[in-house]
């Protein structure tokens, strides 16, 4: 039976970079993400990316949300190869918790060291573009404690790392999939249908922590049937009709890959605007389309991969499996370097396209360089103590057997264990 999915851990990768890209250019060019400005007046190729079909590759919420599907998807595969049984289940939910948290608080700590240094310049030089304030004002060490111990995983705090907002999402999500995998992964129709269903009733909703579990589940329903097909050996038997396959899986990827670029401002998205805008209207509600859009394009390029996953066979070059590994440590780290990087190429160099480009190539360099140091010395740490970390405190926490009492002479009943 198969193990990774390798494609996916390719497609992780790309997203890790398209975040990188939606922050450089959101602090340089941020008529790129909002479509209006009120002090300067865009460039001619400014207008044009926005207002095409290919700005998919700097939208980092779509990212995001490609990364909390992909997550439901990977953990549950795992679960249901590994035979998912409660035991197992109860050691990874308590493992997810130092797989997570071990980097985060490494970033978290490595922030609070910079910013007490000194090194953010952006308040400094006066900059004025988003996130161009990020990290300036040092907090105490306490403060950065509490987040490495709780704040961050428990509650999103996100003052030492603006990316964390997203962390307790994926926390909980993981903890969503164990728990529906425990009490439904002996019966995978009915994880199936309960895990879409959940999907379908929350990812119209307004609250991001809602619709985030929701996606997570639609990651659980793709993993069933990806789980369905191995054991049956169904993708062997429909080789008969490779083609039908392949046409359908492109036509969800390309059409995918347009819905992550969604903005209601932009030209190429005129149509789907303005029928968004007629479905809130017949519905009497206000869905937020700038968030649904990319949802339902992210949930077909993830499903790409049970409909016929050789069109995302690109992904398991080496190149993209080695960006998939050093994913976390990208997520991580890259906002602390683009702090570092970009105010002092703004304050001498300006804002024109060869800076931008600059800063583009610049981050992403010195990000995979700190990114691979990361993941060596932190990340693998994680990976390698979480399982041992997490049956110590099982080991801990375990019931003590109760020892049996005879009740002679004493007139008490005897007691006994669970």
């Amino acid at each position: 039976m198969g193990g990774k999915v390798e494609e996916l851990d390719g497609l992780r990768g790309l997203a890790a970079i398209g975040v990188v890209f939606s922050h450089v250019l959101l602090w340089m060019y941020p008529y790129l993400h909002m479509g209006s400005t009120d002090d300067v007046k865009p460039s001619a190729f400014a207008q044009y990316l926005f207002n095409s079909p290919f700005t998919f590759f700097y939208k980092g919420t779509s990212a995001v949300i490609l990364f909390f599907i992909m997550s439901g998807f990977v953990l549950t595969y795992s679960a249901l190869q590994k035979g998912a049984s409660i035991e197992m289940l109860r050691a990874s939910a308590m493992k997810r918790y130092f797989r997570l948290n071990i980097p985060v608080a490494a970033s978290i700590f490595l922030c609070w060291v910079l910013s007490s240094l000194g090194l953010f310049l952006g308040a400094e030089f006066q900059l004025t573009q988003p996130l161009s304030e990020a990290y300036t004002a040092p907090q105490g060490a306490l403060y950065a404690l509490k987040d490495a111990l709780f704040g961050s995983i428990l509650s999103g705090s996100s003052g030492f790392n603006y990316v964390l907002w997203s962390i307790n999402i994926e926390f909980f999500g993981s903890m969503l999939v164990f728990a529906l995998i425990a009490l439904f992964g002996g019966q995978r129709i009915s994880l199936a249908i309960i895990s879409m269903a959940l999907c379908l009733f929350t990812i119209s909703h307004r609250a991001v922590f809602v619709w985030s579990m929701g996606l997570f589940a639609f990651g659980i329903f793709l993993a069933v049937i990806k789980y369905q097909q191995t054991i049956t050996n169904e993708a062997a038997a429909n080789r008969k009709m490779p083609m039908c396959r392949m046409l359908a899986a492109s036509a969800m990827l390309v059409f995918g890959i347009y819905l992550l670029g969604y903005h209601y401002l932009s030209a190429s998205y005129y149509y789907p605007a303005r029928l968004a805008g007629g479905i809130n209207e017949l519905i009497g509600r206000s869905i937020d389309w700038g968030f649904f859009m990319p949802i339902l394009g992210s949930m077909l390029v993830v499903s790409c991969i049970v409909i016929d996953p050789r069109v995302l066979s690109l992904l398991k070059n080496r190149f993209f499996q080695w960006l998939g590994k050093l994913s976390f440590s990208v997520y991580l780290i890259h906002t602390f370097v683009i702090s570092l990087v970009l105010p002092l190429v703004i304050k001498f160099f300006g804002i024109n396209y060869i800076s931008i480009l600059f800063s583009l190539v610049l981050v992403i360099s010195v990000t995979l360089l700190v990114s691979t140091l990361f993941y060596r010395y932190i990340d693998l740490y994680a990976i390698r103590k979480a399982g041992h970390f997490a049956n110590q405190i099982i080991h801990l926490c375990r019931d003590k057997p109760s020892t049996a009492f005879t009740g002679k002479g004493s007139g008490s009943n005897p007691s006994y264990s669970d």
